[in-house]
This record gives C-alpha cells, sequence and structure tokens, in this order.
C-alpha cells in the first residue's frame, strides 16, 4: 500500500504556528519536482493508470481562499487540476469552526471561486457540513454532516460530489459505512498504519499531508516507491495528527 494523494491546507506567505501553511515558491517547486519526476496528474475521481509515468492527485482540505489566491494560478500554469474539499456551511465565511493559529482569522473560497475552479477542471468533495469530529457524532448528525453538505455542494455547482475528505482524518467503519449509504465513492483520510495490514475500508484512498516542514526529496518519498522512505513519511504524518487532535478536544469543550 502506497499514497498516491498529497493533500495540502494552505498555500500562503503568512505567518501561523500550524505546519500546514506553504509558502508559494516553495509550493511551485514541489509541483515542478513533481513534473521532472514523471508524475501525471489528475483529480483524485479521475484516477487512470497510462503506459507511462505515473498518476497523482493533488488535494486541498479546507478550500481556503488562499488556495484561489496562490495554489491555483500555479496549477494552472502546469495544466495540472486538483481536488478540493469543501466545508459546506463556510462558502465565503472565516473559519471559525477552527482553533486560530495565525493572526487573522482565514476566509473560504466563494462560489463564484469555486465555480471557477470547477471550469478549469478541478473537482469538488465534501469536507463535511461544519468541519466536526464524524466519529464522536452520534448516527443522526453524522448522516446530516455527510449528507446535507453533498447535496448542497451538487446543488450549487452542478456536478457530482463523489469525493468526501473526514475531518482530522478521523474515519472508523461507522462513518464509512455511513458515507457510502449517502453516495459516496471515494473517502479520504489520512495514512493509518491499519492500511499495512490489509485493513482498509471500501471506498478508502490514503493520502499524506505535506508539511512546512518537508524539503522537495521528502515530498517525492510521499508518492514514491521506496517503503522505507514512505514508512518515515507515514510515521511523521500519524505523529503531527496525533498532536493535532488538540483541535478536537478544545472545539468541543467551547
Amino acid at each position: 500500500m502506497r499514497s498516491r494523494v498529497l493533500v495540502y491546507h494552505k498555500i500562503d506567505d503568512i505567518f501561523e504556528l500550524s505546519l500546514n501553511c506553504i509558502k508559494p515558491a516553495r509550493f511551485e517547486v514541489q509541483i515542478s519536482s513533481l513534473e521532472r519526476a514523471g508524475k501525471r496528474f489528475s483529480t483524485i475521481s479521475d484516477f487512470k493508470s497510462p503506459v507511462e509515468g505515473e498518476v497523482i492527485a493533488i488535494s486541498f482540505d479546507d478550500a481556503y481562499e488562499c488556495v484561489y489566491r496562490h495554489a491555483y494560478p500555479i496549477l494552472d500554469r502546469y495544466g495540472i487540476p486538483a481536488t478540493v474539499f469543501v466545508i459546506a456551511d463556510y462558502i465565503g465565511k472565516k473559519n471559525l469552526w477552527d482553533v486560530p493559529l495565525s493572526v487573522k482569522r482565514e476566509r473560504h473560497l466563494n462560489k463564484e471561486q469555486i465555480h471557477e475552479l470547477v471550469s478549469r477542471g478541478w473537482e469538488i468533495g465534501s469536507h463535511t457540513l461544519t468541519h466536526r469530529c464524524l466519529t464522536i457524532l452520534g448516527n443522526g448528525e453524522l448522516k446530516e454532516e455527510l449528507e446535507i453538505s453533498k447535496k448542497r455542494l451538487e446543488d450549487l455547482f452542478g456536478v457530482e460530489v463523489k469525493a468526501l475528505s473526514v475531518p482530522f482524518g478521523r474515519l472508523n467503519q461507522r462513518v464509512a459505512d455511513a458515507a457510502l449509504g449517502v453516495g459516496y465513492k471515494i473517502i479520504c483520510g489520512f495514512f493509518p498504519f491499519r492500511l499495512y495490514y490489509g485493513r482498509a475500508y471500501i471506498g478508502e484512498i490514503p493520502r499524506l499531508a505535506v508539511y512546512s516542514i518537508d524539503s522537495v526529496h521528502e515530498v517525492l518519498s510521499k508518492v514514491g516507491n521506496n517503503k522505507s522512505r514512505l514508512f518515515r513519511e507515514v510515521l511523521k504524518q500519524n505523529i503531527i495528527n496525533f498532536c493535532a487532535n488538540g483541535t478536537i478536544l478544545v472545539k468541543s469543550l467551547g
């Protein structure tokens, strides 16, 4: 099992304490390096296996406006589509759902920006309705987060929403079954260790996050064939994601 999908969050020049904000110049170096390494690109729902080269997908969780301002122009120059996972209740709004780690609240993509991305071949996926941790919700709230977000995005943008990205990478069998039950075909989390033992859920696609501390070599390792290097990247992500669970705790107390 290896990753074919990279996940980013913010592409911006702002300073913040999180590891999820990548400088635009650094992002472009990563993309050009992947292209020079012979990678081909598609949206998550359009994976194909060409005779030559390898297909990978670039994805963005949270659908921040900085993706439109910085990542989109870079990817468009290279002719690369991406998948952006939208929090349906926060389109065009500030990220009040999150614990702020920068000097200001970040704004999410608005409808016009998302429409433009769709027109340029980008895929729209759901990042649920309000970015709550799905594994701790009751069945009714879980279905609402999954079903309402999917329908709202489909109605707003006139596309089928096939892919779901689970907030905080938290996924279990109940959440996977609920997602498939309301019509999702693909479920994206992170890259849990259970995948090494063949315990994947139906429809699950593993992803590895790109962090501000990652070198180009480490980014290439995330989608490469070297098992030991990949394991180091999986270990890094699981450690960082464990630390990020503090956001879940803080929001639950609020």
